[in-house]
This record gives C-alpha cells, sequence and structure tokens, in this order.
C-alpha cells in the first residue's frame, strides 16, 4: 500500500537516511503511482533534502493525475504554486 511507502519514506526523512528514503520513493512511485499516499510521502522527502526541481515536478505529476487530493494537499498545491510562480519572476 501506498501508506506503508509513505510511512516508510517519512521515518528514513526523520533520520535523515535521503539515500534509503529515495530509494522507497522510487519503488513507491513504480508500485503505487496512483495512491496520494506515495505522493505525500515523496513530497516530503524532497521537500526536506531540498530538491526544488523533484519537489515540483512530482506536485505536478500529482495536479494532473486522476488521484483524488485532501484537503491538506490542496493547500499545499496553493501554497506551493504561489512561491513557485514568484520564484520565476
Amino acid at each position: 500500500e501506498g501508506a506503508q511507502y509513505r510511512k516508510l519514506i517519512e521515518r528514513m526523512v526523520e533520520i535523515k537516511d535521503y539515500a534509503t528514503a529515495e530509494k522507497w520513493a522510487n519503488r513507491a512511485k513504480e508500485n503505487r503511482d496512483y495512491q496520494l499516499d506515495t505522493y505525500i510521502g515523496c513530497l516530503k522527502l524532497y521537500y526536506s533534502y531540498g530538491d526544488r526541481d523533484a519537489f515540483f515536478q512530482c506536485l505536478d505529476y500529482l495536479k494532473k493525475s486522476n488521484i483524488v487530493i485532501n484537503k491538506e494537499i490542496m493547500e499545499l498545491i496553493r501554497i506551493f504554486e504561489g512561491k513557485k510562480m514568484k520564484s520565476e519572476e
């Protein structure tokens, strides 16, 4: 399940083991690319270690997908879309 991948990614981020978190994020995207939890875990990973390009690529993919997003993610999209636009000015 995507939730299991998300929890694993979050635990690796907590201990700052970004290489292992990245490995599990890639596995999650390969195996559970249709679940919101996969993208939440990946977004947290990319944000935590400052990979701006990967963060926005993941966010864009999520926005274009058929995945139903929750209120938390909707707010995240709203906030970061504003930041993305300001940084491109």
